[in-house]
C-alpha cells in the first residue's frame, strides 16, 4: 500500500503486512545501500537483495515506533548497474 504522510521521507511510503511482498527499484547505481524504514513493536523483518543476491536480513522490531530510521545494508553493492529489492521475511503476526 502506498500513502503520504509528513512523518516519512519525501512524505511518501510503501507498506505491506503480506509475507513475500516486494518493493523493487530498477536501474540502481549505488556506492552504498541503506534502508530508510519505520521500526515498531509489531514490525518484523525484511530481506534486502541486489538482483538475486541476499545482502542482509533486517529486523524492524523496536519497543517504540521510530520513523525515518536509516539502516545500513551494505557499504558497496556488487559492481555494475542492478536491481535492488526488499521482501518481507516473515508473515505478520496477530
Amino acid at each position: 500500500m502506498a500513502g503520504t504522510s509528513s512523518s516519512y521521507f519525501r512524505s511518501t511510503y510503501l507498506r505491506s503486512s503480506t509475507y513475500g511482498a516486494k518493493l523493487t527499484r530498477t536501474g540502481v547505481v549505488a556506492k552504498r545501500i541503506a534502508l530508510l524504514a519505520t521500526t515498531c513493536s509489531t514490525c518484523d523483518s525484511v530481506r534486502v537483495y541486489w538482483g538475486s543476491t541476499l545482502l542482509k536480513t533486517v529486523n524492524l522490531y523496536s519497543a517504540a515506533t521510530v520513523n525515518k530510521n536509516l539502516i545500513a545494508v551494505r557499504r558497496s553493492p556488487p559492481p555494475g548497474r542492478g536491481r535492488s529489492r526488499s521482501r518481507s521475511a516473515r508473515a505478520a503476526s496477530g
